[in-house]
């Protein structure tokens, strides 16, 4: 409510008043207009509201030059003397003006002589003063020496001023009852790895090194090794895929995930042929809030604001998207895995003033990005907000109640270079799984034939290959293990029929029996491709007849499909050597054989291989060039059967997704990998940076720095693990209500409670259990594991597991249940966690992936460095320096 501070007398610009009164009138005028505040005078046509200098100044003049008019327009009633009204109305107009008084914005007081306003101060009588103890005012009854009329509250006493005058802040009232502005929002999880071993200086300096003119910074951030994720990449043929070892180590290092670049940033090097990882890059301002004693870093939380940029260019038209997000609980553990409760919200392509206004939005809680300017809470805010008030960590500042005071405490300028992995489709593991299996298997016993390999190793991969493509040898690898999980197969037996249903390649199923099933044959199938691509690995260049004596002297099979790249432009893109070994074979053949074979043997002493250049029997030669050839196709066949087998690991694993967390497979963003340079400036200095520097646009020397990082992070998409999460949090109740169930059979049978106590009964029970000397705690869980035991299930009770339950767990509901499906409830919870473990592992193997490249070029630069887990997130780390005196 407006309060008016009314006392008669002049308060505002007494220097004026006495001197100039249209000097006076015209500063009221524009305090008016300061403050968004209006006056109403004049009746019917006559009624105007005056919000300002000129027309207030335009009102007096009026008065002045006909006041019998303008009494007449004011509508005064009989008696009252114009003068004495204007004097009145002066009176009234020091006291909304003036600091004493605080009228909100937007108010309209009614200073006609006929309103209840105006008659309550007198303005309607001429034989007393303003507000003196003979109008209304004067003698009303009043509160605190305040009365109110029409929403106004006029106080004989001045109005306190209020601390927080013209301050951005949130209370109370600011989430209270309103419909926030929501963004995303649930658990993040990311991995972080840092350069370590390097000051702020020696960072800065390291990163602008140049080599061969590219920085540092440039060859660090490169993502080599993510090139090897291409299953299924916009068309990508197996045959265009890199099958070197390296990338093959990387793609069976998570047999369980199936990893592809995100559409656009893996195409085709023309200069080298090859694909490659491009990057995006951005330009990132964030801001980092706290309160005076960082009461959210004391609390694990976390505010900042982003102001994110595609080039870098100061001016606020290039700022590509505004974003304010908020973090609860932020942890990392020990292996560099971050987690936090995590929300946010964001406006592409802002305006100008969302740009400048971004720090009074976050301070205030209060956002105009939608709703047509209207504003309203951010969701963001409010979480931090009420995390903080239930920790009773806001105080009351003046009138206003759980005051969330947020300042700017450290600025942190990023150059941020990205993609996405995305998990390859179903479609695209499926199509891998059926063509690098059974068909090179069968390509390479027809290697085997057609070569003349002979011996017992010939007999081991002739006898296993037939076996695995017509699938007999699955019969008795799978038989004992199924029949372990469905013994009804004992009586039925286990066919090649059996496994047909139960083969990779199948849709998914939701089953969970039927899961763990074709998860048997999925791992016997891996075992066994993996066994025969050993026993064909050992033994391939004897397959290729590789050892015989025409191939010595022409092993230059690199140089030989360099050659037939430059030479043939469908062979520009490919990757594996069977396509080249076809075009070989077809073009020796062929008519052109001769001018092959003498282009070719140029070519090759071109580069220091002349065997082909000197050797009297060219086609000899060549046989033997071929023998080369086929031995890196066996190799390249090799790594693709091991991939098939890898692939029904893969398959497999959706069932048990389904079934365990009711998801299947997506192809959106699961991975989003950031290399981070970061630089970090107090408030002081960051204003007084130029435009171009804040934005990235000119380099800042380290001086002005207090800190600086190289981070890599790897995060989960926000929203990604809400499935994996929800059904973990499911499995971990059911069996904590198990748990608390059978607790409750028990303490009512040994006559410790009854079957209708509360569940507070039970949970008091358990907590003065835990309060005694362990001897009694262990007689105690013994007791209640045997009783447990006879009930049939296979929960265990001791302190550790019955710590965690909470009154919940001792629900009415949960007595009497079924003890034999309590198994069944803990293969939930384990296997909830397995599938959601397999995502965090997967996410952990690509935060290391990048270690060696960026301390290999530091090494180059002459830094010695490491990369390790980092400790603290961006945000804490610079509040942590800034609060503990670091910097």
């Amino acid at each position: 409510m407006s309060t008016i501070h009314t006392k008669y007398g002049y308060e505002f610009r007494k220097d004026l008043i006495g001197q100039n009164r249209d000097a006076w009138l015209k500063a009221v005028g524009q305090e008016l207009e300061k403050k968004g505040v209006s006056i109403k005078v004049g009746e019917g046509s006559h009624a105007q509201e005056i919000k300002n200098s000129d027309q207030l100044n335009a009102f007096f003049d009026r008065y002045r030059s006909n006041p019998a008019q303008v009494a007449q327009e004011v509508g005064l009633p009989a008696g009252k003397d114009i003068r004495s009204y204007f004097s009145d109305l002066m009176q009234a107009l020091d006291d909304i003006v003036k600091d004493t008084s605080k009228v909100k914005a937007g108010t309209a007081v009614d200073l006609r002589a006929s309103s209840e306003l105006g008659k309550a101060l007198g303005l309607d009588r001429t034989e007393h003063r303003y507000a003196s103890g003979y109008t209304p005012f004067g003698k009303a009854t009043r509160t605190e020496g305040s009365t109110s009329v029409l929403g106004l509250l006029l106080s004989r006493d001045p109005v306190q001023a209020d601390p927080l005058e013209g301050v951005p802040f949130m209370s109370a009232t600011t989430f209270a009852g309103m419909r926030p502005q929501v963004g995303r929002n649930g658990q993040e999880f990311e991995s972080v790895r840092r350069l370590d071993g390097l000051n702020k200086d020696q960072l800065v300096e390291l990163l602008r090194t140049d080599r061969s003119g590219r920085s540092a910074l440039d060859r660090m951030q490169k993502a080599k090794d993510a090139e090897a994720f291409t299953i299924g990449y916009n068309g990508m043929s197996l045959d265009e895929m890199r099958w070197d070892s390296d990338a093959h180590r990387v793609r069976e290092a998570n047999p369980h995930i199936s990893l592809t670049v995100e559409s656009g940033r893996m195409e085709l090097d023309e200069r080298s042929g090859q694909h490659e990882v491009s990057l995006g890059t951005d330009y990132n301002e964030d801001t980092y809030y706290d309160t005076k004693d960082f009461s959210l870093l004391n609390n694990d939380m976390s505010v900042r604001a982003r102001i994110r940029r595609d080039e870098p260019t100061p001016e606020p038209s290039g700022v590509r998207r505004v974003l304010i997000q908020s973090k609860v609980g932020s942890n990392v553990d020990e292996s560099g895995m971050k987690a936090a409760d995590k929300a946010d919200v964001r406006k592409d392509n802002p305006s100008e003033a969302d740009v400048n206004g971004l720090d009074e939005t976050i301070r205030s809680g209060m956002s105009t990005w939608e709703w047509g300017g209207t504003p309203k809470p951010i969701e963001a805010m409010g979480i931090v907000y009420n995390a903080l008030n239930e920790k009773g960590a806001l105080p009351d500042i003046g009138e206003h109640k759980d005051v969330l005071l947020l300042e700017d405490k450290a600025h942190v300028r990023s150059t941020r270079s990205r993609f996405h992995l995305n998990e390859t489709s179903r479609s695209s593991t499926v199509d891998l799984f059926r063509n690098t299996g059974e068909p090179k298997i069968r390509e390479t016993l027809d290697l085997l034939q057609k070569g003349g390999f002979s011996g017992p190793e010939a007999d081991k991969i002739r006898q296993l290959g037939t076996s695995l493509l017509d699938r007999s040898a699955f019969v008795e690898r799978c038989k004992d293990k199924l029949i372990a999980l469905d013994p009804s197969l004992a009586q039925s037996g286990v066919t090649l029929d059996t496994l047909k249903q139960l083969w990779p390649d199948n849709a998914v199923t939701a089953n969970k029996l039927e899961a763990a099933k074709r998860d048997v044959v999925a791992n016997e199938i891996q075992s066994a491709y993996d066994e025969f691509s050993a026993l064909m690995d050992n033994s391939r260049r004897d397959i290729a007849g590789a050892r015989g004596p025409e191939s010595r002297g022409m092993n230059f099979p690199a140089e030989t499909l360099s050659f037939m790249r430059e030479r043939y432009p469908e062979l520009k893109k490919i990757q594996t050597v069977g396509p080249f070994l076809q075009k070989f074979d077809q073009i020796l053949a062929g008519p052109d054989k001769d001018a092959f074979i003498q282009d070719l043997s140029k070519y090759a002493n071109d580069n220091g291989k002349n065997a082909l250049q000197n050797a009297t029997d060219k086609d000899a030669a060549m046989r033997g060039l071929r023998t080369h050839l086929v031995n890196e196709h066996l190799d390249i066949l090799h790594r693709q059967i091991e991939a098939s087998g890898t692939s029904a690991c893969t398959l497999s694993f959706d069932n048990m997704r389904k079934a365990y967390a009711g998801n299947d497979r997506t192809n959106w963003n699961f991975l989003i990998d950031t290399f981070d340079v970061s630089e970090y400036y107090t408030p002081e200095t960051w204003k007084n940076l130029t435009p171009e520097e804040r934005s990235g646009a000119k380099p800042v020397s380290p001086d002005k720095m207090f800190h600086a990082t190289v981070v890599n992070e790897v995060q989960i998409e926000l929203g990604y693990e809400k499935p994996f999460v929800e059904a973990i949090e499911k499995a971990q109740a059911a069996v904590q209500n198990a748990r608390g169930g059978l607790f409750m059979d028990y303490a009512v049978e040994r006559g410790l409670a009854k079957n209708t106590d509360a569940p507070a009964t039970f949970h008091n029970l358990l907590r003065e259990t835990l309060a005694k000397p362990k001897s009694e705690q262990d007689a105690f869980f013994s007791a209640l594991n045997d009783f447990a035991k006879a009930r049939g299930s296979a929960l265990t009770f001791d302190a550790n597991t019955s710590q965690p339950l909470g009154e919940t767990a001792f629900s009415a509901s949960n007595l009497n249940q079924d003890g034999g499906k309590h198994t069944q409830l803990l293969e939930d919870q384990r296997m909830t966690e397995f599938v959601w473990g397999e995502f965090r592992r997967a996410q952990e193997f690509i935060a290391d992936l990048r270690g060696n490249r960026v301390t290999r070029e530091a090494d180059r630069a002459g830094f010695s460095t490491k990369w390790v887990n980092s400790e603290m997130s961006k945000g804490d780390l610079a509040l942590t320096l800034l609060r503990d005196g670091r910097p």
